[in-house]
């Protein structure tokens, strides 16, 4: 029996958090899905974004940022999480399917989180909402924790490259890649593995990562250039494609964003630091999808084409496109088996709803490693090498 003195407790008392290791861990993939939204970064990003979310798998420890311009967009990022992760999972065998089911989310109690969208989807798909209990975030402690690391560690990555503060949600997207090759805790097992039930030594993991933000050339496929054009351009190393074995770099003299294979990095140069104070005026040129949709929807028979930035294809829309140079360019390599990865590949557009894109580009890092940039590809090109080229 405890017994307490009714005036300590009442002048003295002060909150604690208990000790008790979680009654119910997550034992299979899908099994809780945990996730927190940080909505008020005090730059608008580069693709117009406003805040983040993060999801994590429980089991895995599989990373997920979303990069949003408002918060009305989470009910639709927790349906396009749900159906790309199940569909990650599904296998067949014979005539049985089977298949990891989203069976349970849990978030804080922020009025977004538990609103009347979120509780609608749910039920319908029976999904159990846990949330954390009244000014006890610790109760959602993983979430919060990976809130915090990620936005910690995408900004020390930034501001060491001496990057403008609108490439913020570029930074969060590539420390989150990062992170998600890393083993973690006492196991050797990174969540890439867990998330793709696989073993891929350490050094192979990591060996195609560079330093954030650092100088490097492209390669300019002899298909695009004149004969006393250069043959590189200098450009800074700002992610890595989610779609294909390439790098997401930026164009400094234009502004442009694109993938390219083929670069060779000088990982002891950041251009951003060179241009100093006025790298805060660079006039960036994203993908017309990730602009921010106009007040007004002027009429225009122009046809939105595939978005090299794009999971998926673009439904062509009245809304029209403001013409932008970004490229995507390839190595000639057969990048047609990604599709046995990349989770939206075997997705129909008609499955998805009729919702804004939530951000930036290459948001889900988890593209087998087996489709992205190796050592060789950082080599010296040859003059034979193949090119195809997107035009947004």
């Amino acid at each position: 029996t405890n017994a307490a003195c009714d005036a300590c407790m009442r002048a003295k008392m002060h909150g604690f958090i208990p000790k008790s290791s979680p009654r119910r861990p997550a034992t299979r993939p899908l099994q809780r899905v945990v996730f927190d939204l940080s909505p008020s970064v005090p730059v608008l990003g580069v693709g117009d974004q406003t805040g983040f979310v993060l999801l994590i798998d429980e089991y895995t420890r599989m990373w997920f940022p979303y990069c949003i311009r408002y918060k009305s967009d989470v009910p639709d990022l927790l349906e396009r999480f749900k159906r790309m992760a199940e569909k990650h999972f599904r296998r067949r065998i014979g005539e049985v399917v089977l298949a990891h089911e989203l069976t349970s989310i849990r978030s804080d109690g922020e009025s977004v989180n538990v609103g009347h969208k979120v509780e609608e989807w749910c039920v319908s798909h029976g999904i159990t909402h846990e949330t954390s209990a009244p000014y006890c975030q610790w109760q959602n402690g993983i979430a919060e924790r990976g809130i915090g690391l990620v936005w910690e560690g995408a900004e020390a990555m930034r501001k060491y490259a001496g990057a403008p503060d609108k490439l913020w949600p570029l930074s969060i997207c590539a420390y989150s890649f990062v992170r998600n090759l890393q083993a973690l805790g006492d196991g050797d097992a990174s969540p890439y593995e867990l998330w793709w039930n696989t073993t891929i030594p350490l050094r192979d993991r990591v060996d195609f990562l560079r330093v954030w933000g650092c100088k490097c050339y492209a390669y300019v496929q002899k298909g695009r250039r004149r004969k006393l054009d250069d043959r590189a351009i200098v450009c800074a190393l700002v992610g890595y494609s989610q779609r294909s074995r390439a790098y997401w770099l930026l164009d400094l003299a234009s502004g442009n964003f694109f993938e390219s294979p083929t670069v060779i990095f000088d990982e002891t140069k950041f251009p951003f630091r060179d241009i100093g104070a006025d790298c805060g005026n660079l006039e960036l040129k994203m993908p017309a999808k990730q602009r921010a949709p106009p007040a007004i929807r002027p009429q225009s028979t122009v046809p939105v084409p595939f978005d090299v930035a794009s999971p998926r294809p673009v439904v062509p829309t009245e809304v029209q496109a403001p013409v932008l140079d970004v490229v995507q360019e390839s190595d000639g390599d057969d990048v047609s088996g990604v599709g046995d990865g990349w989770p939206f590949s075997d997705i129909a557009d008609a499955d998805f709803p009729p919702v804004p894109d939530p951000g930036m580009p290459d948001l889900e890092p988890f593209l087998p490693l087996d489709a992205q940039p190796s050592a060789g590809d950082a080599d010296v090109p040859t003059e034979d090498s193949d090119a195809s080229s997107i035009s947004t």
